[in-house]
C-alpha cells in the first residue's frame, strides 16, 4: 500500500492549483472554515485540557460529515485518555501511537494535528487517498504515514506550505470516480 515519492510528486503536479474564483461554494466555505479553525487553535496553545480536547474534536467533527464519538460504538471505552493527549499537546509533540485518536481514525486525528500544527501535519482524508490512487483502506495507518512523511519531503523539496500541496490533492480527489 505505500507508494514512492517520485508517484507523490506526480500526483501533485497534477493536480490543478484552482483560483479561489473556480472553487465550488463547498471548496469555497471548507477554506473559510479552514481558516477559522487554524486561529482558534492559535489563540488556545497551551491551554489544554481534557474537556477542551474533546471540545476541539467537536469542533474538527462539525468540520466533516461523521459525528464524534467520545466513546467507541456500543458505548464501550476508548483506550485514549483526553487527558493524557492533552499534556502531550501542551509538551508541543504527540506519540504517533496517538495519531488516531479520534473515533480510532486518522482522517479526523490528521484534521486535529493539521489545526494544531499546520506546518507539521498534513489533512489526510478518501479524497487525497483517491487523487494518490491508493489501494487498501484510506484509513489505513501505512498510507496515513507515508503521506505524512511524502508530503513533507515534497514541501522541503520544492517549496510551498502543506495546506496548499494537500487542498490540491484534495480537490483533484474531489474529481475522481473510485
Amino acid at each position: 500500500m505505500s507508494y514512492r515519492i517520485a508517484n507523490f510528486e506526480k500526483a501533485v503536479c497534477e493536480a490543478p492549483r484552482l483560483p479561489r474564483e473556480r472553487l465550488s461554494l463547498e471548496e469555497k466555505s471548507y477554506e473559510a472554515a479552514h481558516g477559522i479553525l487554524v486561529k482558534w487553535f492559535e489563540q488556545n496553545e497551551g491551554n489544554w485540557g481534557a474537556g477542551f480536547v474533546r471540545i476541539a474534536g467537536l469542533a474538527i467533527y462539525g468540520w466533516m460529515p461523521t459525528i464524534l464519538r467520545a466513546e467507541g460504538r456500543g458505548l464501550k471505552r476508548r483506550n485514549v485518555d483526553f487527558s493524557e493527549i492533552a499534556k502531550e499537546l501542551n509538551s508541543g509533540s504527540i506519540d504517533p501511537k496517538h495519531h488516531n485518536f479520534l473515533n480510532g481514525s486518522y482522517i479526523g486525528t490528521s484534521k486535529f494535528l493539521h489545526f494544531w500544527r499546520p506546518d507539521g501535519f498534513a489533512i489526510w482524508d478518501r479524497n487525497i487517498h483517491k487523487a494518490l490512487d491508493l489501494s487498501g483502506a484510506v484509513n489505513a495507518k501505512a498510507n496515513f504515514e507515508d503521506y505524512q512523511h511524502d508530503i513533507c519531503e515534497y514541501r522541503d523539496q520544492h517549496g510551498g506550505d502543506l495546506r496548499d500541496i494537500e487542498f490540491r490533492l484534495f480537490c483533484a480527489g474531489r474529481g475522481k470516480d473510485k
